[in-house]
């Protein structure tokens, strides 16, 4: 990956953490012992904050509110999510995409692969292994490696961490003197730093460094 940025960084900093802030209550949601698991944080328990996270990040077009909160009980009540999170190479989210598509379009003819919704949605609840797919990250990926874009979130995630392993420091030393968010694992806010200088790399916000 080429050499991040100061102005970069320092964006990617800003922005990583108004959106942490945002989303605070998830990214540092902490299952339980008795039971309560990732399906159980705010942002699948609340139908009202469901609908600002499907609304800020533009998810599932073409997928009417009543089939929208019907996915949602359907993620909240059931173990499959958190099956999903527990494949920390992102297989699990490809295996869930495929099996709610199959489900859904039998209501829903344009439900399609939820990538997105559900990698978002995994790195809310482990920020410090997932990081969302996201077309403007999937170009800066792309970018980044010299490949064509990666085909599965499984790819997805493996190209992500063979960039965060090049990076790390540089993301970790530009840190090390800031205020950071959360305490909540040593790499889950620089993964974040990251995602955003992956979609930068992608050519989003370019009017705004421009």
């Amino acid at each position: 990956m080429q050499s991040i940025s100061s102005e970069w960084l320092q964006f990617a900093y800003w922005m990583a953490g108004a959106n942490w802030m945002t989303w605070r209550r998830d990214y540092e949601f902490e299952p339980l012992d008795s039971g309560i698991r990732f399906s159980q944080m705010p942002v699948l328990a609340n139908g009202e904050r469901y609908d600002a996270f499907v609304g800020n990040y533009s998810l599932l077009h073409g997928v009417q509110g009543t089939l929208r909160d019907e996915l949602r009980q359907r993620l909240h009540l059931n173990p499959d999510f958190d099956h999903a999170v527990d494949a920390i190479d992102g297989s699990g989210i490809d295996v869930l995409a495929r099996e709610l598509r199959a489900e859904f379009q039998l209501k829903c003819p344009r439900f399609g692969f939820q990538r997105s919704f559900l990698s978002k949605l995994a790195a809310f609840a482990r920020p410090d292994v997932f990081v969302a797919w996201d077309e403007f990250a999937r170009k800066g990926v792309a970018r980044c490696t010299g490949r064509r874009r990666d085909a599965s979130y499984a790819e997805y995630l493996t190209s992500v961490n063979g960039i965060w392993d090049d990076v790390k420091p540089r993301i970790l030393n530009f840190l090390s003197d800031k205020n950071v968010p959360t305490q909540r694992h040593d790499t889950a806010f620089p993964r974040r730093v990251l995602d955003v200088c992956l979609m930068l790399y992608g050519g989003r916000w370019r009017v705004e460094l421009s």
